[in-house]
């Protein structure tokens, strides 16, 4: 059986490559015949800056050494619409959350509507982000979901949303970054000058809260803090703004402490068993910035600097919270992580604590259990 997977594959976005490789070889390891749709929704034709361009060079060569990309490149739901397969498999990462314009955009192909119908059509951890579907979409998406055979979702609040437009049955999976674990890592000490040990933070939206953990966990350390992420920050030591998807999998491999506001950071901190903090996103309307704080560490003057607004934006954080931490915070409640969310000092004060990563495991293990089998499930069902 020939089973043909669709997500967000093409963003310079770790997490976003991750997941799809992810789901492929999981799908794989389950004796199916899966590729990965070449479907391009981003256009980077007009990049400037040699990171971006050395970046966008490493995410290519990455995609065609370890995804099944199709032969053939597709730009429009039309395209697809005469595609040859048994089943379709929409999924993970947010590719059903309207408030981001590439799902938006691309609404009818993330929502499987094309290709004959008698295709079998399975949603694995779709995310709507936790912000609903916009209730003039209600009916389209209704229509969508109507033709899938098996939904699962990635969140209970994603699950709630569709539970809000149909009443199919919907299950609550994990990230597919979850179901695999032999991921591609590529060694960069020979392209960079590492230091033994480092805090490797992985960043993605500055604010002061993430500045003031990197701060507090530099001070507990001691160590050299490098920023794997595309952010310019200054607060750290070196900065490493055009690696490759397997070469970010080293940097938080062999990190002594992993600190990141990133999902999918999250995931990977867990799944390499690394002491960690995962940080909160303000919301996209805060008034809580970082233009100070990195003047002060371009000026180098950090030595008489306490991170400006950190302790009033964190007892602010109730109302600059934004929607998207729900996602790792439900992920870090299910694995007894909680505390390891930095939404009050004292999660500071916890972080030379080891975390018990055999109950962690033992967890994890249940749910991916499950996890699996829905997969099997859904893909043996006639």
């Amino acid at each position: 059986m020939k089973i043909s997977i669709i997500t967000f594959h093409d963003a310079l976005n770790y997490g976003a490559v991750l997941q799809a490789y992810a789901l492929c070889q999981a799908v794989k390891s389950l004796g199916f015949d899966s590729e990965l749709i070449d479907y391009r929704t981003h256009s980077y034709n007009n990049v400037k800056s040699t990171w971006m361009r050395k970046q966008l060079i490493a995410f290519e060569v990455f995609r065609a050494k370890y995804l099944p990309l199709t032969p053939k490149v597709y730009y429009s739901v039309e395209d697809l619409d005469k595609i040859e397969t048994d089943a379709l498999i929409c999924g993970s990462d947010q590719i059903w959350n309207l408030n981001i314009a590439i799902a938006k955009g691309h609404m009818e192909t993330f929502f499987l509507n094309f290709g004959r119908g008698s295709i079998k059509r399975i949603s694995y951890a779709a995310s709507t982000g936790g912000v609903g579907f916009p209730l003039e979409y209600h009916d389209r998406i209704k229509r969508a979901l109507g033709k899938f055979d098996f939904i699962s979702v990635r969140e209970k609040k994603s699950k709630e949303d569709v539970a809000n437009c149909i009443n199919n049955d919907v299950e609550v999976v994990l990230d597919p970054t979850f179901l695999f674990d032999d991921f591609p890592v590529k060694d960069v000490s020979g392209r960079y000058a590492l230091p033994e040990k480092f805090i490797s933070i992985y960043c993605v939206q500055k604010n002061p809260i993430f500045y003031k953990a990197v701060k507090e966990i530099k001070k507990l350390y001691g160590l050299p803090v490098i920023s794997i992420g595309h952010f310019d920050l200054p607060i750290a030591d070196i900065r490493l703004r055009d690696l490759s998807p397997d070469e970010w999998l080293y940097m938080t491999k062999n990190a002594e402490f992993v600190c990141t506001n990133s999902f999918h950071g999250t995931v990977f901190a867990i799944k390499f068993h690394k002491q960690y903090l995962s940080v909160p996103l303000m919301n996209n309307n805060s008034r809580f910035r970082c233009k100070a704080e990195d003047l002060i560490y371009k000026c180098n003057l950090n030595r008489m600097f306490s991170c400006l607004n950190s302790e009033r934006s964190l007892r602010g954080l109730k109302n600059n919270y934004d929607f998207r931490n729900s996602r790792m915070e439900e992920l870090l409640v299910l694995v007894k992580l909680k505390e390891r969310f930095y939404t009050e000092r004292k999660c500071l004060d916890r972080l030379r604590d080891p975390i018990s990563y055999s109950v962690v495991d033992s967890v994890l293990n249940t749910h991916i259990v499950q996890s699996i089998g829905f997969l099997r499930s859904a893909l043996e069902a006639d």
